[in-house]
């Protein structure tokens, strides 16, 4: 069916469009070409609902961009990816009960090895969400022994960390150092391990590669304003933390605005209080 489709709006449609034109029938690409539009929309209307999701997503327009990615989701047989994408906004957009229905409706679905990979990934961000840590820990374990990639090594990485076991959070997060040492998660997962076992000197050469590659996310700044204070330079913290604060939080960040504006307060009696 699919490839039907595609014939239909990349074969014959055009075909017909150019055979009229060159023919001097150009009376009937006035009826043509909005039939065209038209049935484009219709067969391409999944794929027009994800780019609109997308396009609403990286603007923060985070109600448009669900709205869009569910009745992307809901046209009659959606693509596995459309429903990952769905779980992933709601994930970000705090929706976590709803995230996982969808999550357990597309484990019935056959998928590819990628799609599971993705879904999987997925599923672990939910269970930790939910608290559910060891469950999430145990998907990662998993993941991990199928083969390496940044982004799971990202997630995977500040679960650990977040969970407790400094000592495997400091084999994971060194590893994934070793495998990309320019990603900007895996570096954040790595400071952050260092200053949770006190080792600031390498922490601080963490954070400041980290912080040279400007990250667009607010835990860099929180987690090098908490270096900055235990190091002391509370001058220094302080304006991490205002650029933290600048920065849009999500429902997968690991801290929200009142940690900042908490850290922020700290941060400001500290510098007064050397003054």
């Amino acid at each position: 069916m699919k490839k039907l489709k595609n014939i239909i709006i990349y074969f014959i449609f055009p075909v017909a469009i150019i055979a009229l034109t060159f023919a001097g029938l150009s009376f009937f690409l006035i009826f043509l070409i909005p039939v065209y539009f038209t049935v484009f929309t219709i067969f391409q209307y999944e794929n027009i609902r994800k780019i609109m999701a997308g396009y609403n997503s990286k603007r923060g327009k985070t109600d448009k961009a669900l709205r869009h990615i569910y009745k992307a989701y809901k046209v009659k047989k959606s693509t596995v990816h459309t429903a990952l994408a769905f779980v992933y906004m709601l994930l970000r957009a705090g929706k976590y009960d709803k995230a996982g229905e969808i999550i357990e409706a597309t484990e019935e679905r056959e998928m590819t090895s990628h799609e599971n990979h993705q879904l999987k990934i997925n599923k672990a961000l939910y269970l930790w969400k939910k608290n559910r840590i060891s469950e999430s820990l145990e998907i990662y374990d998993e993941l991990i022994e199928d083969g390496e990639s940044s982004v799971l090594y990202g997630s995977y990485g500040y679960v650990l960390t977040l969970g407790g076991n400094l000592a495997k959070a400091l084999e994971i997060n060194e590893a994934a150092y070793k495998y990309n040492s320019n990603d900007k998660a895996i570096l954040d997962n790595l400071g952050l391990t260092y200053i949770m076992i006190g080792d600031y000197d390498r922490a601080f050469d963490i954070y400041e590669k980290l912080l040279a590659r400007s990250p667009g996310f607010p835990e860099a700044y929180y987690n090098a304003a908490e270096l900055m204070r235990q190091m002391k330079d509370y001058d220094t913290g302080v304006r991490y933390m205002k650029k933290c604060m600048t920065l849009p939080f999500n429902g997968l960040s690991t801290i929200n605005e009142k940690d900042a504006q908490k850290k922020l307060d700290q941060l400001n009696r500290l510098q007064g209080s050397i003054k």
